[in-house]
């Protein structure tokens, strides 16, 4: 267990944020994930708390949009905002409150709220002269000095200049018609413009953070606590806006309480912890690849939802037909990973997937039999990681019990098995050279050929490459048996040794003209047509080999 994963103390997660921060450490943005309930936010809550209290700079940023935590500057504290349009509202009066025309004061009723908020954004963006100003003004008003400042800078051009290149459209900020007026901020985007209370709620939450990317990069060292950073945005748009964010304060720490894995494994990402139930907390530090981290972080949060046994398969169209398969138990969770590479490493426990190795349910996983022979099949068995007895599962609906009874359904008129099995042999003679290939990439990867060499103080001499003497016999005896299979007219043979997705594909080509039957180019597209009927489960219910495989399964999950 990591050193985060002491249950219900926000304590834990607060001093290792305070302890990158005092540090100054790169290791300074954090991803906090896990199922809905595992109170991801009330621990940044109260982490928030905990930071606060140590007069660290600290931006808290709930679901509900509400600036309700913000750490005193020099002993000013920013009020609470009722909500998304509520702020809204306040950051508007804000902008044109600072405009230089000076021709009307801020409302008092305004005041606490506008000073509050600029007063923040302000010093937060290091621009000394607004601050001095906002802050000599906050003064005269509260009675502690007598004159009250005369110069008043404008942000509004700036402002309007930031904004721009952040929703790229144009943005004009007037001053009120009337001293009860609200303030006149336009949007024109190509050619319409609009009133700015027509923006979009995503649109309105990046106006109003956007006002701190204004001037330069900030030397500001804070804190930004963010739950749920993708609010109101799309994928690509929450990772660009708080990227430029995480730019725009190089010298701050980012926590962000989040449900998008692409937002939480991307690359700027410097470590990511899992909530579980109860608030226990895991760190995920120990893989190098985004994508391997997005894995196993999705896989885990799922897996937090319930006491089930994973089962770990490759993509997909493999995740409905083990479902389905083992649909009689109801204690199996089933979790694609998108290879058999990333599946092999959930099942053996290596690397991040080592965190599935703790007590509790079994787990196993299942990938494509692909050109492995039986003495592979059994190692891997050995070790929980069980090979489909076929080559792909896209070969399973070129089984002939169930092919012959697909096409009979789509051509409306009875294929024979014979039809359908010179049909196959036709199909699987066109695909000898590809599969071969695949043969010889996968003989070649195990062989791992030597490299022998001599290094003088000019030249690298007496190069010799060796491979291993059986390499040639081995392919031979592959080929021959694909041979053999299309001879024999071996249907088991050929769903085996033949690539499932190619056979498909070339039966595609010959049902269309054979049988005037046109399948779905994805062979998923076809199994979620056939896969509620009662006659294709009857089917799959009586092919022996298949019920051999659950069982041997279903014995690894149950011992």
């Amino acid at each position: 267990m990591s050193a985060f994963g002491h249950p219900d103390n926000p304590r834990i997660l607060s001093d290792a944020i305070l302890e990158v921060y005092n540090l100054q450490s790169a290791n300074r943005v954090w991803a906090l994930m896990g199922p809905s309930g595992a109170g991801k936010s009330n621990l940044l809550l109260e982490a928030a708390k905990i930071i606060q209290a140590q007069k660290v700079p600290c931006f808290h940023l709930p679901s509900d949009r509400r600036l309700n935590s913000l750490v005193p500057f020099g002993g000013f504290s920013a009020p609470a905002f009722k909500d998304l349009d509520d702020l809204w509202s306040q950051i508007v009066s804000a902008l044109s409150a600072s405009h230089p025309d000076g021709s009307r004061a801020i409302p008092k009723t305004d005041l606490s709220a506008v000073l509050g908020f600029l007063f923040l954004q302000l010093v937060v963006a290091d621009r000394s002269e607004e601050s001095r100003y906002i802050s000599e003004l906050y003064a005269h008003e509260k009675g502690r000095v007598e004159v009250k400042p005369t110069k008043k800078p404008s942000l509004v051009k700036a402002a309007e200049a930031k904004l721009q290149t952040i929703l790229d459209c144009r943005i004009t900020i007037r001053d009120q018609v009337g001293p009860d007026s609200a303030p006149d901020v336009r949007v024109t985007r190509g050619e319409q413009t609009f009133d700015v209370t027509a923006l979009s709620d995503g649109e309105k939450q990046m106006m109003l953070l956007g006002l701190f990317l204004m001037g330069p990069p900030s030397a500001q060292r804070c804190v930004f606590l963010v739950d749920e950073p993708e609010l109101y945005l799309n994928e690509a748009g929450a990772v660009q806006f708080w990227e430029r964010l995480e730019q725009a304060f190089p010298s701050a720490m980012f926590v962000y309480a989040t449900h998008s894995l692409v937002f939480a494994t991307r690359p700027g990402v410097t470590n990511a912890l899992l909530v579980a139930q109860g608030r226990k907390i895991e760190a995920i530090n120990v893989l190098d690849s985004p994508d391997a981290m997005r894995q196993v972080v999705g896989a885990r949060i799922q897996l937090l939802r319930s006491e089930k046994s994973p089962v770990f398969c490759e993509d997909g169209l493999a995740k409905l037909i083990i479902g389905d398969l083992f649909r009689g138990r109801q204690d199996i969770e089933l979790i694609a990973l998108g290879s058999w590479k990333t599946v092999a490493a959930a099942a053996k426990g290596e690397a991040g997937w080592a965190y599935f190795r703790s007590a509790g349910p079994r787990f196993c996983g299942i990938i494509d039999r692909d050109t492995r022979d039986q003495n592979e099949i059994a190692e891997l068995e050995a070790r929980g990681l069980f090979c489909f007895p076929l080559f792909e599962t896209e070969s399973f609906l070129l089984v002939p019990e169930i092919a012959t009874w697909m096409l009979t359904v789509a051509a409306g008129t009875s294929v024979s098995s014979d039809e359908y099995l010179d049909c196959l042999v036709e199909c699987a003679r066109s695909q000898v050279g590809p599969t071969l290939d695949r043969v010889r990439s996968h003989l070649c990867h195990q062989a791992m050929p030597r490299l022998d060499f001599a290094a003088s103080s000019k030249k690298v001499d007496q190069i010799a490459v060796t491979a291993p003497t059986s390499l040639k016999k081995d392919f031979e005896k592959r080929a021959a048996g694909l041979y053999a299979a299309l001879d024999a007219r071996d249907a088991g043979a050929i769903l085996r040794l033949f690539k499932g997705k190619r056979l498909y594909q070339a039966l595609r080509g010959r049902t269309r003209t054979q049988f005037n039957v046109a399948l779905p180019e994805k062979p998923q597209q076809q199994y979620n047509q056939v896969r509620e009927h009662p006659a294709f489960s009857a089917i799959v219910a009586g092919l022996p080999w298949l019920r051999d495989f659950t069982e041997r399964v279903s014995r690894h999950l149950s011992a």
